[in-house]
């Protein structure tokens, strides 16, 4: 950080915003094409809104780093953590990496929230921000590698085979639940 009582803040990286923007799109696709069409306005409308708050809702998180305090917020969610009280730093994946600080003494979870949409120099600073905060903090492998710039080791926890069954029965969880939701609509 260039001066310590100017707020940094971080927010999602421009590529996170593309991929999701393009992941949901056939969502906006169906939904313009039923607004087209004139046959199934309301159908259209849904699909359209339910397009651009999944993207809005992907792209809201930001990270304020300020001194001693690591500021997280997201479209439902405002946390706010005195980095004095951390006394660990981990980096898991459940299934996408997830920031963990826990409270010194106690090991109580004080925060965790996904760090996957952020850029890597953003997550970066956050990392360096919180080591600087919280000097006595144990950070893991993980955490450690990546508040020094590598990103190997979150990778290849990401891609781990326990992980990529957690996300396929996740994906095919909610493929399950959108299809029973879309034949139950048209009852």
């Amino acid at each position: 950080m260039s001066d310590e009582k100017s707020p940094s803040l971080i927010r999602v990286d421009p590529a996170t915003v593309i991929i999701f923007s393009i992941l949901f799109s056939p969502a906006l696709i169906c939904g313009v094409m039923l607004l087209w069409k004139g046959t199934q306005i309301r159908d259209g409308i849904l699909l359209c809104a339910t397009y651009g708050a999944a993207v809005y809702w992907i792209c809201s998180p930001t990270l304020e780093l300020l001194p001693g305090k690591l500021i997280y917020r997201a479209l439902f969610k405002k946390l706010s953590v005195d980095l004095e009280k951390v006394g660990s730093v981990e980096i898991v994946s459940a299934p996408a990496p997830t920031l963990e600080l826990r409270e010194t003494g106690s090991g109580n979870l004080l925060t965790s929230f996904i760090v996957k949409p952020f850029s890597k120099a953003g997550v970066g600073a956050m990392l360096q921000h919180i080591r600087d905060a919280s000097p006595s903090a144990t950070f893991d492998k993980v955490s450690d590698d990546m508040s020094q710039g590598d990103f190997r080791s979150v990778t290849r926890q990401t891609l781990s085979a326990r992980n990529l069954i957690r996300l396929a029965s996740t994906v095919a969880g909610s493929s399950f639940a959108v299809a029973l939701a879309k034949a139950l609509s048209h009852h």
